[in-house]
């Protein structure tokens, strides 16, 4: 299905129009561009055909050239799917093509690829894309902190100060969502309960109703943003590949950037898993993520910022909606979160 919009019309792409989106990604970001996914025809052209990515496509009614383009990538198998891949041509950055080719992928492409949940790592460099998800039924759940490199910048964009934080915004697409048994305590509880409730899911004390994950403890590297990412799971305490040794030599072969701990919010032990992670890392809140774990569970994201340069909590523009919650992750870790992992 194709749609037409000033000087331009919208379609999904196919695997044979792979070559044309890396091609717009190498127009607008030169060199830097830290997703190699993204910057390989071949790549493309098989996620496209296995249905792991949906692209929506802008071409130029002129000469038929993609000039935008926006993805959204399966995250996981239980429903899971990040907005993503949003570029538009220097040339045409005033058509409102990036909000066009978004609300063309979650009108004609979320549907069909059963998606329950859609979310985004929203720059805070600006706040056009924060405003298009607030129109289109996003909430904020968090922020990721430093989590695109300064280099990563868009032709005819002034390159940034410092690292690119995310706000991390979600859109409910599933009409019956189950009720979550959240397990946190604290700040972390409180948190994730107004993100379930701006994204209109019930909470319950019921323990019956509560997700069980068979999550399992380990570690893995993100090398686009270079991010250590440890999950936690029941066999925490005893793991090997989770200890603070294992997570500093994981991220000092790879100089990290960033360290998540990932917890289930409803596992059993969650409230000790939190504390297990803040006694070996000195992390604070990011994120909630629903469906998010390998076993489809909700977590929890806490992050620490690795870099030493401090990050200067007022470069990062959020919609007010967001502004308490950026606020309180810097007072959480004191204004800036720096270091490596201990």
């Amino acid at each position: 299905m194709s749609m037409r919009t000033e000087a331009a019309s919208l379609a999904l792409a196919g695997p044979g129009e792979a070559a044309q989106l890396v091609g717009l990604l190498r127009r607008c970001y030169g060199r830097f561009f830290p997703f190699p996914a993204s910057l390989s025809p071949t790549r493309i052209r098989r996620s496209i055909a296995d249905g792991e990515v949906v692209y929506a496509v802008a071409r130029d009614e002129g000469d038929e050239r993609v000039v935008g383009q926006a993805a959204l990538e399966r995250t996981s198998a239980a429903g899971l799917w990040e907005l993503n891949r949003a570029v538009v041509d220097e040339t045409v950055r005033d058509r409102g093509l990036f909000g066009q080719l978004g609300r063309y992928l979650l009108t004609h492409a979320l549907p069909g690829v059963g998606g329950r949940y859609v979310y985004g790592h929203v720059v805070t460099s600006h706040l056009h894309a924060q405003r298009f998800g607030l129109a289109t039924g996003f909430v904020p759940t968090g922020l990721i902190l430093g989590y695109l490199p300064r280099e990563m910048v868009a032709a005819g964009i002034e390159r940034p100060r410092q690292d690119t934080s995310a706000l991390v915004m979600v859109r409910r697409s599933e009409p019956s969502p189950r009720p979550r048994a959240v397990t946190l305590e604290g700040d972390d509880r409180r948190r994730v309960l107004e993100a379930l409730d701006a994204l209109e899911i019930r909470s319950v004390s019921d323990e019956r109703a509560r997700r069980r994950p068979r999550t399992t403890s380990h570690t893995s590297f993100h090398d686009d943003v270079r991010a250590v990412r440890v999950v936690l799971g029941a066999d925490a305490s005893t793991s090997s590949a989770t200890t603070p040794a294992a997570v500093e030599e994981l991220g000092g072969r790879h100089r990290a950037r960033l360290l998540w701990v990932d917890v289930p919010i409803e596992h059993a032990r969650a409230a000790e898993l939190v504390e297990l992670a803040r006694r070996r890392w000195p992390v604070t809140y990011g994120a909630y993520l629903p469906n998010a774990g390998s076993d489809g569970e909700d977590i929890l994201r806490l992050q620490r910022y690795l870099v030493p340069t401090p990050l200067d909590r007022d470069a990062i523009l959020v919609v007010d909606e967001a502004r308490g919650l950026r606020d309180a992750i810097f007072a959480e870790a004191d204004a800036v979160l720096v270091g490596a992992v201990a």
